[in-house]
């Protein structure tokens, strides 16, 4: 016998960031009566300012969320802020048990919108998120233009974000685990 069940839904959704807000939309629109949890504070959150979002020429990231969500309410989807400890799949009832630090659900399906969690590569660099830190590109090389820029990380991602930028940056470090990265054309990148 299982314990407390708050809810039972069709479709419970793991991440309140865009995707997950949009999967919430689309599914509670399709009649599925659906919740998302939301964990908090997220990566989104911390982004200042976001001017490459369609319909915003310009919108901090805490706000584009909070009008997300409103949305989704708006249209009678259920938004739980909650972290998700646990999912487990009864198959013999052919549903998922979502505990949470509240309470367990139940749902016929469950969708996982985490969001890609940022590896800690240097001791205080939270501090600069969403001022003089990016984690993208081709989504903030723009605030960087004509700049001097470094890029910390391994492998081929790492290589193709330090090209990317070598396109409209001054100049452009590449700070990375040698070993990992393996350059087979000339470039304009200095590898540290």
């Amino acid at each position: 016998m299982r314990g407390f069940m708050e809810k039972e839904y069709e479709i419970i959704i793991v991440g309140g960031g865009p995707a997950g807000i949009s999967a919430g939309i689309y599914a509670h629109r399709a009649g599925a009566k659906t919740l998302v949890f939301d964990s908090g504070a997220s990566n989104l959150e911390r982004t200042k300012v976001l001017q490459n979002y369609y319909g915003f020429e310009s919108i901090s990231g805490k706000e584009l969320k909070e009008k997300g969500i409103k949305q989704f309410k708006g249209l009678g989807g259920e938004v739980e802020e909650a972290e998700v400890l646990k999912i487990t799949k009864d198959f013999s009832k052919n549903c998922f048990f979502v505990k949470t630090e509240y309470g367990e659900y139940s749902s016929k399906a469950v969708i996982l919108c985490t969001g890609s969690g940022k590896k800690k590569t240097v001791d205080g660099l939270e501090k600069y998120e969403g001022e003089n830190v990016s984690y993208c590109a081709v989504c903030d090389g723009f605030f960087y233009r004509g700049e001097t820029v470094a890029v910390i990380g391994s492998g081929k991602f790492a290589l193709s974000e330090a090209e990317e930028l070598s396109k409209i940056a001054k100049k452009v470090y590449l700070i990375s685990n040698l070993s990992l990265i393996h350059i087979s054309e000339p470039t304009r990148l200095d590898v540290i």
